[in-house]
Protein backbone atom coordinates (compact mmCIF):
# COMPACT_ATOMS: atom_id res chain seq x y z
CA UNK A 1 0.00 0.00 0.00
CA UNK A 2 0.88 3.74 -0.62
CA UNK A 3 1.16 5.73 2.25
CA UNK A 4 1.02 9.39 1.75
CA UNK A 5 2.75 11.51 4.12
CA UNK A 6 2.71 15.35 4.57
CA UNK A 7 6.52 15.55 3.17
CA UNK A 8 6.50 12.48 1.01
CA UNK A 9 5.34 8.68 0.29
CA UNK A 10 5.82 5.42 1.26
CA UNK A 11 5.13 2.27 -0.65
CA UNK A 12 5.27 -0.42 2.61
CA UNK A 13 5.79 -4.02 0.79
CA UNK A 14 5.22 -6.05 3.94
CA UNK A 15 1.97 -7.75 2.87
CA UNK A 16 3.50 -8.52 -0.69
CA UNK A 17 5.08 -11.97 -1.84
CA UNK A 18 8.66 -11.20 -0.13
CA UNK A 19 10.95 -12.37 -3.14
CA UNK A 20 8.99 -10.44 -5.92
CA UNK A 21 8.64 -7.48 -3.75
CA UNK A 22 12.08 -7.31 -2.81
CA UNK A 23 12.97 -7.26 -6.67
CA UNK A 24 10.90 -4.67 -7.40
CA UNK A 25 11.58 -2.87 -4.57
CA UNK A 26 15.38 -2.65 -4.91
CA UNK A 27 14.71 -1.44 -9.25
CA UNK A 28 12.45 1.04 -7.65
CA UNK A 29 15.12 2.97 -5.40
CA UNK A 30 17.37 2.95 -8.54
CA UNK A 31 15.36 4.35 -10.88
CA UNK A 32 13.86 7.29 -8.50
CA UNK A 33 17.43 7.12 -7.21
CA UNK A 34 18.32 8.32 -11.21
CA UNK A 35 15.06 10.68 -11.51
CA UNK A 36 15.15 12.84 -8.52
CA UNK A 37 18.96 13.01 -8.64
CA UNK A 38 19.98 17.19 -8.18
CA UNK A 39 16.41 17.00 -6.50
CA UNK A 40 15.84 17.78 -2.76
CA UNK A 41 14.30 14.83 -2.53
CA UNK A 42 15.81 11.40 -0.97
CA UNK A 43 14.67 7.77 -1.53
CA UNK A 44 15.32 5.76 1.29
CA UNK A 45 14.76 1.88 1.61
CA UNK A 46 13.60 0.51 4.85
CA UNK A 47 12.03 -2.80 6.42
CA UNK A 48 9.65 -3.75 3.91
CA UNK A 49 9.13 0.12 2.40
CA UNK A 50 10.47 2.43 -0.08
CA UNK A 51 10.12 6.23 0.92
CA UNK A 52 10.53 9.38 -1.17
CA UNK A 53 10.95 12.70 1.16
CA UNK A 54 12.14 16.11 1.01
CA UNK A 55 16.03 15.47 2.70
CA UNK A 56 15.12 17.75 5.42
CA UNK A 57 12.12 15.83 6.75
CA UNK A 58 13.56 13.07 8.85
CA UNK A 59 13.45 12.25 12.43
CA UNK A 60 16.62 14.10 13.29
CA UNK A 61 15.61 17.48 11.82
CA UNK A 62 12.16 16.99 13.99
CA UNK A 63 13.71 16.18 17.24
CA UNK A 64 16.26 18.89 16.96
CA UNK A 65 13.00 21.70 16.20
CA UNK A 66 11.48 20.18 19.28
CA UNK A 67 14.61 20.26 21.29
CA UNK A 68 15.71 23.85 20.65
CA UNK A 69 12.39 24.55 22.14
CA UNK A 70 12.83 23.11 25.63
CA UNK A 71 15.14 22.49 28.79
CA UNK A 72 17.06 19.63 28.09
CA UNK A 73 16.20 16.49 29.37
CA UNK A 74 17.89 14.77 32.21
CA UNK A 75 18.29 11.80 30.10
CA UNK A 76 17.72 10.93 26.30
CA UNK A 77 16.80 7.88 25.00
CA UNK A 78 16.53 6.63 20.99
CA UNK A 79 16.05 3.04 20.11
CA UNK A 80 15.45 2.10 16.50
CA UNK A 81 15.64 -0.67 13.90
CA UNK A 82 15.66 0.82 10.52
CA UNK A 83 17.13 3.32 8.34
CA UNK A 84 14.51 6.19 8.83
CA UNK A 85 16.12 6.05 12.43
CA UNK A 86 20.25 7.23 11.57
CA UNK A 87 19.02 10.60 11.09
CA UNK A 88 17.64 10.88 14.57
CA UNK A 89 20.60 9.14 16.02
CA UNK A 90 22.96 12.05 14.11
CA UNK A 91 20.94 14.62 15.36
CA UNK A 92 21.07 13.69 19.31
CA UNK A 93 23.74 14.90 21.33
CA UNK A 94 26.86 12.73 22.82
CA UNK A 95 25.20 12.05 25.89
CA UNK A 96 22.05 10.46 24.54
CA UNK A 97 21.85 6.56 24.61
CA UNK A 98 21.49 6.01 20.46
CA UNK A 99 20.90 2.37 20.15
CA UNK A 100 20.30 0.35 17.34
CA UNK A 101 18.33 -2.73 17.32
CA UNK A 102 19.34 -5.98 15.25
CA UNK A 103 22.02 -6.27 12.20
CA UNK A 104 23.48 -3.76 10.55
CA UNK A 105 25.99 -1.05 9.96
CA UNK A 106 24.19 2.39 12.08
CA UNK A 107 25.69 5.62 13.61
CA UNK A 108 23.85 4.83 16.93
CA UNK A 109 26.34 4.69 19.40
CA UNK A 110 24.67 0.98 21.13
CA UNK A 111 23.40 -2.24 19.72
CA UNK A 112 20.56 -4.20 21.07
CA UNK A 113 20.18 -7.86 19.38
CA UNK A 114 16.36 -7.73 19.39
CA UNK A 115 13.18 -6.74 20.45
CA UNK A 116 12.86 -8.78 23.94
CA UNK A 117 16.35 -7.07 24.83
CA UNK A 118 14.90 -3.81 24.31
CA UNK A 119 12.27 -4.71 26.31
CA UNK A 120 14.99 -5.88 29.01
CA UNK A 121 16.41 -2.58 29.09
CA UNK A 122 13.63 -0.65 29.31
CA UNK A 123 12.47 -3.29 32.26
CA UNK A 124 15.60 -2.25 33.93
CA UNK A 125 15.56 1.68 33.40
CA UNK A 126 12.01 1.64 34.79
CA UNK A 127 13.46 -0.07 38.02
CA UNK A 128 16.10 2.44 38.31
CA UNK A 129 14.13 5.00 40.12
CA UNK A 130 13.15 8.48 38.69
CA UNK A 131 16.66 10.35 40.19
CA UNK A 132 19.17 10.84 37.41
CA UNK A 133 22.50 11.22 37.83
CA UNK A 134 22.99 14.42 35.93
CA UNK A 135 21.61 16.22 32.76
CA UNK A 136 21.64 13.61 29.95
CA UNK A 137 23.57 10.58 32.03
CA UNK A 138 21.52 7.31 32.49
CA UNK A 139 20.15 6.67 36.00
CA UNK A 140 22.59 4.50 38.44
CA UNK A 141 20.76 1.28 38.28
CA UNK A 142 21.08 1.23 34.43
CA UNK A 143 24.74 1.14 34.60
CA UNK A 144 24.13 -2.48 35.36
CA UNK A 145 23.62 -3.40 31.60
CA UNK A 146 26.94 -3.84 30.45
CA UNK A 147 27.89 -2.75 27.22
CA UNK A 148 30.16 -4.98 25.26
CA UNK A 149 31.96 -4.88 21.90
CA UNK A 150 30.58 -5.28 18.40
CA UNK A 151 32.39 -6.35 15.27
CA UNK A 152 34.04 -4.02 12.90
CA UNK A 153 31.77 -5.80 10.64
CA UNK A 154 28.50 -4.15 12.91
CA UNK A 155 29.71 -0.82 12.92
CA UNK A 156 28.27 1.81 10.65
CA UNK A 157 32.22 3.42 9.95
CA UNK A 158 33.83 -0.16 10.03
CA UNK A 159 35.81 1.52 12.99
CA UNK A 160 35.98 -0.63 16.18
CA UNK A 161 34.56 0.53 19.62
CA UNK A 162 30.41 -0.11 18.50
CA UNK A 163 28.67 -0.75 21.73
CA UNK A 164 26.33 -3.67 22.33
CA UNK A 165 24.28 -3.59 25.63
Amino acid sequence: FVEDKRYGLAWHYRLADQEFADSLAGELVGLLEQQLAGTDLVVLRGRKVVEVRHAWANKGEATWAIRSRAEPPAFELAIGDDQTDEDLFDRLPSTAWTIHVGRGPSRARARLANPEAVLRLLASLAEAGHEPTGPGRPRAAARRIRPSRVPESETASGEPGGRSA
